[in-house]
């Protein structure tokens, strides 16, 4: 069964046909017939994709990726000044995103924003290889419009306040010295 089934795969991809078992789309019989005997006036694959309904419409046709034009966005990052030792003692990525995203999606969602912890110790995998990127942890923030990306920024910036308010408290309670700045923005 398999060397006859590794057969009719050669077959099919010699000769241009479907296999036995799948039958050919509608509309598209009569062309699979004419180019498996050799006829010339089979159409050409160009007429088959201008067909508005063609069954091939979707699976032959050359898939676009909408491209995010970034010139246009808005962006900025909150470098935190802290040690990544403290920052992930305290545990500042999980209380940043709030339980099950809250944090990020209230702002997200009240500016169009997109929010994104990178760097050393975010736990955000980029790139092909996966790997954190060899920054400073960071807030990275972008918009489409300068309105929806002055309130993000706003109220990424209250958060990281309300954040480094908790830091400050919880150093205090443990005898360490709180950091005079808990993040700076760069652009």
């Amino acid at each position: 069964e398999l060397a006859e089934a590794a057969a009719m795969k050669k077959k099919t991809k010699k000769a241009g046909t479907f296999p036995a078992k799948i039958a050919a789309p509608p509309g598209l019989e009569d062309a699979t017939v004419r180019a498996t005997q050799g006829d010339n006036s089979a159409p050409k694959e160009s007429s088959v994709l201008a067909q508005p309904n063609s069954p091939l419409e979707c699976a032959t046709a050359p898939k676009t990726r909408r491209k995010h034009n970034k010139a246009s966005r808005f962006c900025c990052n909150f470098v935190l000044t802290v040690s990544l030792k403290r920052l992930t003692q305290w545990d500042f990525v999980p209380r940043f995103i709030g339980r099950g995203g809250a944090n990020v999606k209230k702002i997200a969602t009240a500016c169009t924003a997109k929010i994104r912890v990178r760097g050393k110790g975010s736990g955000y995998l980029e790139g092909p290889q996966k790997r954190e990127v060899a920054l400073p942890l960071q807030v990275a923030l972008s918009c489409d419009t300068a309105e929806n990306f002055a309130q993000g920024r706003q109220m990424v910036a209250d958060l990281l306040d309300a954040c480094a308010k908790s830091f400050a408290a919880e150093c205090s309670d443990s005898g360490v010295k709180a950091p005079a700045r808990f993040y700076i923005i760069t652009n």
